[in-house]
C-alpha cells in the first residue's frame, strides 16, 4: 500500500475513520508544530543558496516571513532558487541581478524597490503543498497583479517553467 507521511513527522497507521464530526487519522508519532519560521529555512539553506538568501535578507518581505506558525496571522508559500539557476542567467552577484532587474522593470527606479518585487514574486499569501500545485493554474503573489503560471505536462508540473518533481527546482534556463 501507500504510506503517507504526516508533516515529515509519523505515518498514518489507520486512516479515513469516519466520525460523526469529522474524519479521523491515526498516526504512529507524536506530531510537533515546526517551530522554524520561513525566513529561519531560507536562512538554513546551504551556501548554494548564498545569492538567494542575500536578496531576501536585503527585502522587506523578511520581516513578514520571521514569524513562526504559532504566532503568524497569515501562511505563505516562498519558492527559492540556488546560485545555478541564477548563474544559468549569467546572474552571480546581487550586482548582476540589479542590472538584470532595472532592465526588466525600466519604471521602478530604486534599487530597494526592484529587490523587494523580486522576492515578493517569489512569495504567494497562502498555503500551498505540491499536491495543492496540481489543482491549481495560477497562484497570487504578493506583487500587486502578478501571479506564478502553473502548467502540466505529462507527468511534470512547471511553475513559469520551474519544474516540481517533489521538491522545488531550478527555473528553466528559458526564464530569468
Amino acid at each position: 500500500g501507500v504510506s503517507v507521511e504526516v508533516n515529515r513527522q509519523a505515518y498514518i497507521q489507520q486512516k479515513d475513520v469516519r466520525c460523526g464530526n469529522g474524519i479521523l487519522h491515526v498516526v504512529d508519532k507524536v506530531l510537533y508544530q515546526p517551530k522554524e519560521s520561513i525566513a529561519d529555512r531560507i536562512n538554513a539553506l546551504p551556501q548554494t543558496f548564498s545569492l538567494m538568501k542575500e536578496v531576501f535578507n536585503r527585502s522587506n518581505i523578511v520581516s513578514k516571513m520571521k514569524n513562526s506558525n504559532a504566532d503568524a496571522k497569515f501562511w505563505y508559500t516562498f519558492f527559492v532558487q540556488d546560485n545555478d539557476a541564477f548563474a544559468s542567467q549569467g546572474i552571480t552577484d546581487m550586482d548582476a541581478l540589479l542590472v538584470r532587474l532595472r532592465a526588466k522593470s525600466p519604471a521602478i527606479a530604486s534599487d530597494d524597490s526592484l529587490i523587494n518585487n523580486y522576492v515578493a514574486y517569489h512569495c504567494v499569501p497562502e498555503l500551498n503543498y505540491v499536491a495543492d500545485l496540481l489543482l491549481k493554474s495560477s497562484l497570487n503573489t504578493l506583487v500587486a497583479n502578478q501571479v506564478i503560471v502553473i502548467k502540466r505536462d505529462n507527468e511534470q508540473v512547471r511553475l513559469n517553467e520551474f519544474e516540481i518533481n517533489g521538491v522545488l527546482r531550478r527555473r528553466n534556463p528559458r526564464e530569468p
